[in-house]
C-alpha cells in the first residue's frame, strides 16, 4: 500500500505506564511483534516521515523499533508527562507536507483502513481543519492537524496541552465520526490488555 503523500506522523511512545505495574505495555505482542513496532509499522503504511518519541532510557522500545524506517526521538524528561513528548515531537517535525498526525503507540485495534478514512475526511474538509476522531461521543486519537497550524501549536505547546489547544480553537476543529471504536480504545491497565488483546498480564 502506498503511503499517503504529505502526511507526517509523530507517535508518542514515552511514559512510565504506572498503571501497568512492572509490564512495559509497548512490548506487549500484537500480531507477533511488540505493540510499539506494530503501531509504527501501521503508520509507515500511510505516512512519511514517521517519528517515534520514546523514553531516553527505554532501550527495550528502541530495540523493538530497530530496522524500521523511522526517526527515533529521545525524551529525557518522561516524568514531565505526555505533553513533553508532544513538544519534543513537534519541535522535530519536518512540516513539509499537508498534514501532521499526532498518534499514540498503544492503540492496537487501529488499522490502515481507519487511518486512511481519517485522512480522506481531512482532505474532504480541504485540509484546513484539525480533525479529531470520536465514536459514540467518546473522543479518540490520533488527531490530524493541517501543517499550517503546527507552528502556532508549537508556540503554545509550552503553556497548553494538546487537547486545550484544540479546545481553544473550536473554529478550526471538526469531528471525524468514526464507524468503530478503534480510535477510542487504548491500553493503560492490565484490564485493558484483557479487553483489547484478549490476554491476561500481571502488573506485579
Amino acid at each position: 500500500m502506498a503511503a499517503a503523500g504529505g502526511i507526517e506522523t509523530i507517535m508518542v511512545a514515552a511514559g512510565r505506564s504506572r498503571r501497568m505495574g512492572a509490564v512495559n505495555k509497548l512490548l506487549l505482542p500484537v500480531d507477533g511483534v511488540p505493540m510499539v513496532r506494530h503501531s509504527a509499522m501501521l503508520h509507515l503504511r500511510i505516512a512519511s516521515p514517521v517519528s517515534v518519541v520514546i523514553g531516553a532510557d527505554d532501550h527495550a522500545a528502541a530495540d523493538a523499533l530497530a530496522g524500521l524506517d523511522i526517526r527515533l526521538i529521545a525524551n529525557h524528561d518522561v516524568d514531565a508527562g505526555q505533553q513533553q513528548s508532544v513538544r519534543i515531537g513537534l519541535a522535530a517535525a519536518d512540516l513539509n507536507g499537508r498534514g501532521l498526525m499526532i498518534a499514540l503507540a498503544d492503540q492496537p485495534l487501529l488499522d490502515a483502513a481507519d487511518l486512511e478514512a481519517l485522512i480522506a475526511f481531512f482532505d474532504a474538509q480541504g485540509g484546513t481543519h484539525i480533525c479529531v476522531p470520536r465514536h459514540k461521543g467518546v473522543r479518540g486519537n490520533p488527531v490530524l492537524f493541517p501543517t499550517a497550524l503546527i507552528r502556532p501549536l508549537r508556540a503554545e505547546a509550552g503553556a497548553l496541552s494538546l487537547r486545550h489547544f484544540i479546545d481553544s480553537h473550536p473554529e478550526q476543529m471538526v469531528w471525524f465520526e468514526a464507524g468503530n471504536d478503534h480510535f477510542t480504545r487504548d491500553i493503560d491497565t492490565p484490564e485493558d490488555v484483557v479487553r483489547i488483546l484478549g490476554v491476561a498480564v500481571s502488573g506485579d
